[in-house]
């Protein structure tokens, strides 16, 4: 049983000797920020129990790309015909955010205005339209104590939120229970409900306001046709030579090939103007590289697998 999980991205791209996350954790999620706009990162997870750590050369190394993101958007809701959360037990307050435009969700916060006597007796969530699965989002779950009203932004990138003495209580960009990025890559598209539940008699308030900022992700610039990605790299697995067909990349004056262990150490590194490059491996240990293959174009990156 797994009970320690190392997670790694490099800085500069499958380069694992350079670490731009280096974490420990026991978690299966990490939220990661201050990520570059349509850029490749690498990474990889490293278990560990008891009875030691994985090998770093059978771990497998994955990737993803940034898109584009911009901010800006904001969605203010108006039917607060519903807004009121008696002071009778079970009282459910509702208010719709209507939200349109066409937006691919990259980011999403709730902007909170409450008015309550005691706001521990609530649980708040955020659902989302039907049209893509009606998402449940827990804002708050009890939170504090015998504290009045709340008037913050719910950002997963904010802090955990303090009980302050006086009204206002929670305010401030705060962490939600539930993490807002799970609904990223959502369409944004149809109505949002902002739900109040309170299930205790005595004590009640109003939903003042609430609204729902949303970075939108666009679609990247098509590329040419031209690309690092019709490289061919065979045999793989291989044994001796690696053969690298670069025919598709004819407007290109000159290609660095380099293959990198997983340890992150450059073992080989060629430069060609060669249609067809050849690479002798002969002196490589078994075992998992990474081929990166770079010129004016760009650079990609292959997983490739040295037999003896």
């Amino acid at each position: 049983m797994v009970s320690n999980l190392s997670l790694h991205i490099p800085s500069n791209q499958s380069d694992f000797s350079s670490l731009f996350v280096n974490i420990n954790t026991t978690e299966n999620n990490y939220l990661l920020t201050g990520l570059t706009p349509e850029t490749v990162y690498y990474w990889r997870v490293i278990p560990s129990n008891r009875c030691g750590t994985a090998l770093v050369s059978e771990v497998l190394i994955n990737n993803f790309r940034t898109a584009v993101v911009t901010c800006g958007s904001t969605f203010t809701a108006s039917d607060f015909s519903n807004a009121t959360i008696a002071t009778t037990a079970n009282s459910v307050a509702t208010v719709p955010i209507v939200v349109s435009g066409g937006l691919i969700i990259g980011g999403l916060n709730v902007n909170l205005n409450i008015t309550h006597t005691y706001i521990q007796d609530m649980k708040y969530y955020l659902e989302g339209p039907a049209a893509i699965g009606s998402p449940i989002i827990t804002l708050f779950d009890e939170p504090c104590g015998d504290n009045d009203d709340i008037n913050c932004t719910l950002d997963d990138a904010g802090i955990n939120f303090t009980c302050g003495a006086t009204a206002p209580s929670i305010i401030g960009n705060v962490k939600p229970v539930d993490y807002l990025a799970n609904l990223n890559n959502l369409p944004a598209d149809g109505i949002w409900t902002l739900r109040v539940i309170d299930a205790y008699n005595g004590d009640g308030g109003i939903i003042n306001s609430v609204s729902l900022s949303i970075c939108n992700i666009e679609q990247p610039l098509t590329e040419s046709n031209n690309t690092l990605s019709e490289i061919k790299v065979y045999p793989n697995p291989a044994k001796g030579v690696i053969n690298i067909d670069l025919s598709s990349l004819s407007n290109s004056k000159l290609t660095i090939c380099k293959i990198i262990d997983f340890q992150g150490r450059e073992v080989m590194e060629k430069k060609s103007n060669n249609m067809i490059e050849v690479l002798n491996i002969e002196n490589l240990s078994e075992g998992v590289y990474l081929l990166t293959i770079e010129n004016d174009l760009g650079k990609t990156t292959k997983k490739i697998v040295v037999k003896k």
